[in-house]
């Protein structure tokens, strides 16, 4: 008996990140007046809805930075790939484009127009993209931290979001730095000043507590990505955290442990 009412106890602490307590003591009342049959329409309003959960993520930042292999990349997709967000040299996106999640269609990127190009200058930018419906944002910066960097970083901290400052393309950095003939290279020194070097802007730009990612899309075992994804986990509802880990792209051991267990939850 101990050990059924240890499982129950489980089973209701499980019960209570799905269902609000005013659900659970209808569910309850319902099981008591008409048993099972009852509460089965109850379960199957709360999978429908677990179904439709969405997550929207914005993805940001300025003209070339590499938002669109980004997306991909955080899709599992290869440029070839059907269903890719359009990787080109010129302003390819010209509006707010949504990118479903080909095995998880509820997880969607938004790739924005890059922020301070002739078509969508800075001192209108935040207006027209909307940025209230988005779940969080990821701020996509290469090369070197610039001014439209803190003005989107400072924007979406007034609306009480909450942001993701990524600097991507660390991999082209190392090549061109060897190119450029400095054969023995520090990384570990050199990822250092670049992570300093981005996090001092956004202090000066009224950020006081900022988190940096320095990333590679085409190299997601090194440097930060891991530790972003971990991240964007971590600081998300119980219900949009579950869609996400879902939808990770990468498979491990230890992620597909992940999602069997947040499967037998909702079993």
């Amino acid at each position: 008996m101990e050990g059924a009412s240890s499982r129950q106890q489980v089973a209701q602490s499980e019960n209570a990140k799905f269902f609000t307590m005013e659900q659970l003591n209808k569910r309850k009342s319902f099981f008591e007046e008409g048993g099972v049959e009852k509460v089965t329409f109850l379960i199957q309003q709360k999978l429908s809805e677990l179904d439709q959960t969405e997550l929207n993520i914005a993805v940001t930042g300025e003209t070339g930075a590499g938002k669109s292999t980004f997306i991909n990349a955080m899709r599992g997709l290869q440029n070839n790939d059907d269903g890719v967000a359009e990787v080109d040299v010129i302003e390819a996106t010209m509006k707010p484009t949504m990118y479903p999640h080909p095995n998880q269609s509820t997880v969607r990127y938004w790739d924005l127009p890059g922020i301070g190009s002739t078509t969508f200058p800075a001192a209108t930018y935040l207006k027209k993209m909307k940025f209230e419906r988005y779940d969080f944002f990821i701020i996509i910066s290469a090369c070197r931290f610039r001014e439209n960097d803190a003005k989107l970083a400072k924007e979406i901290k007034q609306l009480g979001k909450n942001f993701y400052f990524v600097r991507t393309k660390i991999d082209q950095d190392f090549y061109s730095m060897r190119k450029g003939g400095r054969s023995k290279i520090n990384e570990e020194e050199k990822l250092d000043d670049i992570r300093s070097n981005c996090v001092n802007n956004l202090r000066e730009a009224g950020i006081w507590t900022p988190t940096v990612f320095l990333i590679s899309s085409f190299e997601q075992d090194r440097y930060d990505f891991n530790r972003l994804n971990k991240a964007l986990e971590d600081d998300l509802p119980y219900l949009r955290k579950n869609i996400f880990v879902l939808a990770y792209a990468k498979q491990s051991v230890e992620i597909v442990q992940q999602k069997r267990k947040i499967l037998q939850k909702r079993v």
